[in-house]
């Protein structure tokens, strides 16, 4: 079997400033610790998210996809890079102030913005 998580996060957390093997650590959350049990279970794993750090140059994003790759034997793990504000707007706004609330019956607190939706759709369709 093969599996393919496309979530806000990767199952890791990289640190930019950081020396190897320190630069790259398990994140934690509830779908990461989840799939930890059954990584095993997988001929092959993908898993698309954002690595948790913010990285400008594009030269700084290769050398830590590569410090990835590395570091990640039984996933393959693909970043998405997300600014600051994507974060706040993607991930705070939209995914946690619009969606949850929705997604989770608790529609009274759903709050939206123009601008949290559309870097929604950016985020999504890198």
């Amino acid at each position: 079997f093969r599996a393919l998580v496309v979530s806000n996060r990767l199952p890791v957390t990289i640190h930019p400033g950081r020396d190897p093997p320190d630069d790259v650590e398990p994140s934690s959350g509830g779908l990461v610790s989840s799939m930890r049990s059954v990584v095993g279970d997988f001929e092959e794993m993908a898993w698309i998210g954002w690595p948790g750090s913010f990285v400008e140059s594009e030269e700084e994003q290769r050398r830590m996809a590569a410090r990835l790759k590395e570091a990640s034997t039984s996933i393959q793990l693909y970043p998405v890079w997300l600014s600051k504000q994507d974060v706040e707007e993607f991930y705070n706004g939209f995914a946690n102030a619009s969606l949850w609330p929705l997604l989770h019956w608790m529609t009274p607190y759903a709050r939206f913005k123009k601008a949290w939706a559309e870097s929604y759709r950016r985020g999504n369709q890198q």
